[in-house]
């Protein structure tokens, strides 16, 4: 069974902080334009009693109209990021009751912007932006190697 999918978003984020006198201190605004394309395969076979896995997933996220009043430069370029991950897995249905599964997938965790971009000295806070930062990378992931399960059916 063949599957593929979109996923589009956007994020419009404002900030702002006032004294207690009403005075505007701080201001921040940022537009994230994320896409996922995804395409996915699960094949059966041994009347449904095998199913194997496989997946990837492309992502794209791209921060734009930054605007920061807190950072040395409070209108840096745009940013854009994409990442590949994958996932695979298998699953045995011993019996009507039992199964054996294992999945393997890759993941990523997308930084704050405010990683990327914000140039922040004030206080006890500081911050210096790296636009060349990549996602963080977890790693592959690996689920419980046998896992009880229902009747017969997908990994």
């Amino acid at each position: 069974m063949l599957t593929a999918g979109i996923h589009l978003a956007r994020e419009e984020e404002d900030m702002y902080r006032y004294s207690a006198t009403g005075t505007q201190t701080y201001r921040y605004e940022l537009t994230t334009d994320m896409t996922g394309l995804y395409l996915q395969n699960q094949t059966f076979l041994m009347d449904d009693r095998l199913s194997l896995l496989a997946g990837v997933r492309y992502d794209e996220w791209e921060y734009s109209d930054i605007y920061d009043s807190g950072s040395s430069n409070p209108t840096p370029a745009d940013v854009k990021k994409d990442h590949i991950t994958y996932r695979a897995g298998v699953k045995y249905n011993v019996n009507d009751t039992v199964s054996l599964a294992q999945l393997h997938r890759h993941g990523l965790l997308a930084r704050q912007p405010e990683m990327v971009f914000q140039n922040l000295n004030t206080g006890s806070s500081h911050r210096e932006a790296n636009p060349n930062l990549d996602p963080e990378k977890p790693g592959w992931r690996t689920s419980e190697p046998i896992s009880p399960s229902g009747p017969p059916g997908r990994c």
